[in-house]
């Protein structure tokens, strides 16, 4: 009888995609994809299997990554925010 496989996420971005229903968008993302690549790079070191540690050292860069972009887009985003004089009647 062969064994059915459950369907494991293989990026960062599908493993986002799978809770984006249930997250909040802004600092939460950038918290929920740090603490991915920690546990990645955690369990990445206490593997003894030299394939799947690796697997898990990409998986945690992947996390990383996206954090770091999201970070990137939200600085951008406050950059370009025109700032408002909340005196001023003119808004």
């Amino acid at each position: 009888m062969r064994r059915m496989r459950t369907p494991w996420p293989t990026s960062a971005v599908q493993a986002f995609e799978s809770f984006r229903g249930v997250r909040k968008v802004g600092m939460e993302d950038l918290r929920f994809f740090y603490q991915q690549a920690n546990r990645c790079y955690q369990l990445a070191w206490q593997s003894f299997d030299l394939r799947v540690a690796q697997r898990l050292n990409l998986l945690g860069n992947e996390h990383t990554t996206k954090a770091r972009e999201l970070r990137s887009q939200e600085t951008a985003e406050r950059q370009t925010k025109k700032l408002v004089d909340p005196r001023s009647r003119n808004r």
